[in-house]
């Protein structure tokens, strides 16, 4: 094969008829932009707290300074931030998934305010079913049974195993 013959099955990218105008998707353009922007800010943001924290001690895993832990979070936003970066360059664009964050969001504030009143199993069953139907692969009765599971496994380790203060059954249900 010459070097001037193509591999079988492949063709040129065919050029745009003449005269024909060549269209750009600007919301697209503008995602990937607004991708890099806040990529970049998470890195600005992870930088001055990681020089923030330098003013304090790091100590080690074992016995850690008070600089460790906002260490460790800036590593952690940096390393986001590079992701959006390069999400922003790829152009990867996987949509957001409302329904599931909405869910988890009521979860967690579901758990703030029943924890006081319902007590440690309702309160568990109830934030772990929320967060299990978030998902798309989780039926209505699979979701319970991971709710039922969570909420045993968290009876055992933290009633049972740890003796945590929290009331089984809170004031609600007396």
């Amino acid at each position: 094969m010459s070097t001037t013959e193509e591999p079988a099955g492949t063709r040129p990218a065919a050029a745009p008829a003449e005269g024909t105008p060549i269209t750009i998707d600007e919301p697209a353009i503008r995602r990937r932009g607004s991708d890099i922007l806040a990529g970049l800010v998470f890195i600005l943001i992870a930088a001055g707290f990681a020089l923030e924290a330098q003013n304090y001690e790091l100590g080690t895993a074992f016995r850690m300074g008070p600089g460790y832990i906002p260490t460790g979070l800036s590593a952690i936003l940096g390393t986001l931030g590079l992701g959006l970066i390069f999400a922003g360059l790829i152009g990867a664009e996987p949509p957001v998934p409302w329904f599931p964050i909405f869910n988890v969001s009521v979860a967690i504030i579901v758990f703030g305010r029943l924890a006081g009143q319902a007590g440690l199993v309702p309160t568990v069953f109830a934030t772990a079913l929320l967060a299990a139907l978030a998902s798309a692969r989780n039926s209505p009765l699979a979701a319970v049974a991971v709710a039922a599971i969570l909420t045993l496994v968290s009876w055992l380790v933290f009633k049972v195993g740890l003796g945590v203060t929290m009331p089984t059954f809170g004031p609600m249900f007396r």
